[in-house]
């Protein structure tokens, strides 16, 4: 069973440079946004922050919407066309609904809302709604790409994702510098030169996405909604919304608000250190990716889904070996890149060992998350992450004031492999089942 196939390895590869690729690109793009958005004036990075933040958040829920499509389309994709086509005008009508829906309720209530749940001066108010308007599309426009990017890798063409990314990207980022700093013959406006070349890029993106739809012309698009679809659908989204929201919102928030009544310091090499990780698990979300994506497929084949796991679970797992060894190495090199504040390096360095633990950690339980998900697992995943995380975190705040950066990374780690067993017994259990 441990046994490494190179036909299986052959097809993981085949998915897992592409998604590389794009998890990377986007990394860029949100650094080179960074940098663009910190030379305007202070008011345009609050006010153009607050508003991304609002986006980031709607966009990461509704984003959940493309994930159970992505999982519902993959396990039928090769054996009911019929229901393929019902799913893709589903949610793509779907899609359509909460992207213009989201249009019309910013542009009516924008001002109210920005101006009841966030004390701002009169300007930064202004222009934060100013920007939020501009940008409304935006969530529209990435379900979009979130759509179509499953669409095209469950019928086995990984690449478009990849081409449509690194072009929205460049389109992005040179209608951003271009439109705030007044550059190549372009107005300046740099209250909303980034928001409007984001709408820009992602139209770009949907745009190709469309050429290469009707060029391929596989599944054909009605508009219609189909209940039984939508019910699937709707059955996946909030399990892995709650998902989304432990992982994203309450745990992090929850490990931040203990790690603040240590000290500024700690914070700060806290947030430092989850920078770099960040960063390095690019391959396991890929990873973790492909292998969704392809048991998913193959959701009928008991020992095909067995071999995609064990050889994934290995590269992925020898993959964040390496990378864990070479950041213990160089250490304050990698960190150097994040920042230059050398007593951050220095605090953050003492740590560097816990988090080469909390990679590895990861790697073999987000390798079965993904996995537990493409099996219809994905109840389990949540109600099981809210019971092992939920006690601890209570304790913890309960015991505040004996926390340290010691204790707080040793609980990741602990939970981390109590969760990855528990995921891995009911991977071993379901598995047997099919």
């Amino acid at each position: 069973m441990l046994n490494l196939s190179k036909t299986t390895i052959k097809e993981i590869n085949e998915y897992l440079l592409p998604s590389i690729v794009v998890m990377f690109s986007q990394i860029v793009f949100g650094l080179l946004d960074s940098m663009i958005v910190g030379r305007i004036s202070l008011n345009a990075l609050a006010s153009i922050g607050l508003a991304n933040q609002i986006h980031y958040v709607l966009t990461g829920f509704m984003g959940t919407l493309s994930v159970a499509f992505h999982i519902l389309m993959a396990q039928n994709v090769q054996k009911n066309k019929e229901y393929c086509q019902k799913l893709f005008s589903t949610i793509i009508n779907l899609t359509l609904f909460i992207g213009i829906g989201y249009i019309v309720v910013v542009s009516i209530f924008g001002s109210r809302f920005v101006s009841s749940f966030f004390y701002l001066e009169e300007s930064v108010r202004h222009q934060t709604v100013l920007f939020l308007t501009v940008t409304s599309p935006t969530l529209l426009l990435n379900m979009f790409l979130f759509v179509f990017g499953s669409y095209f890798r469950n019928l086995g063409y990984p690449k478009i994702p990849m081409y449509v990314t690194l072009l929205s990207i460049l389109v992005n980022i040179f209608f951003d510098y271009s439109l705030t700093f007044g550059k190549f013959g372009l107005p300046k406006i740099p209250d909303i030169g980034v928001g409007v070349g984001s709408v820009i890029g992602l139209t770009v993106g949907v745009i190709f996405y469309l050429y290469n739809y009707f060029a391929i012309n596989q599944i054909k698009y009605r508009f219609s909604f189909d209940k039984t679809v939508l019910n699937h659908i709707l059955n996946y989204f909030f399990p892995l919304m709650g998902q989304d929201f432990i992982e994203g919102a309450f745990i992090t928030l929850a490990f931040t608000s203990l790690i603040t009544t240590i000290s500024t310091e700690a914070l700060a090499t806290y947030n430092l250190l989850g920078s770099v990780l960040e960063c390095i698990m690019l391959p396991i979300f890929a990873y973790s990716s492909v292998a969704q994506t392809l048991i998913a497929r193959n959701i009928s084949d008991k020992k095909k889904i067995t071999s995609i796991f064990y050889n994934v679970t290995v590269c992925s797992f020898v993959v964040t070996s390496i990378f864990a060894i070479l950041l213990f190495i160089f250490r304050k090199p990698v960190l150097h890149v994040f920042t230059n504040q050398i007593i951050i390096i220095g605090e953050a360095s003492k740590y560097i060992h816990y988090i080469c633990f909390v990679l590895i950690s990861n790697s073999l339980m987000q390798n079965l998350k993904y996995t537990l998900q493409a099996i219809n697992s994905e109840k389990f995943v949540l109600y099981y992450n809210f019971i092992v995380w939920s006690p601890i975190l209570l304790v913890l705040f309960l015991l505040k004031k004996f926390i340290s950066l010691e204790i707080i990374y040793t609980v990741i780690i602990t939970l981390n492999l109590i969760v990855t067993f528990g995921y891995y017994y009911k991977f071993y259990y379901k598995s047997h089942k099919y």
